[in-house]
């Protein structure tokens, strides 16, 4: 029994890692995404007039979205 199943659970473990591996590989970097950024951007700058505290949550909250996304990005 011992025999079958541990290069059973060897090759499930190689598979695992494999597939996540491949998965983090398709991820877009995000410095990359101007289109993007441009759109965020644009939303920021479209809530910035708006004084009122509502707008004022908006456009912090719009501002949060961009730095955590594009932050690093030169």
């Amino acid at each position: 029994m011992k025999t079958i199943f541990r290069p059973l659970t060897l090759g499930l473990l190689m598979a695992a890692i494999i597939a996540l591996g491949a998965a983090a590989g398709f991820g877009q970097d995000a410095c990359t995404d101007t289109e993007g950024q441009d759109t965020l951007y644009s939303k920021f700058l479209a809530q910035f007039p708006d004084k009122t505290i509502a707008g004022l949550r908006a456009t912090i909250d719009t501002g949060k979205q961009y730095v955590d996304k594009y932050g690093t990005c030169e």
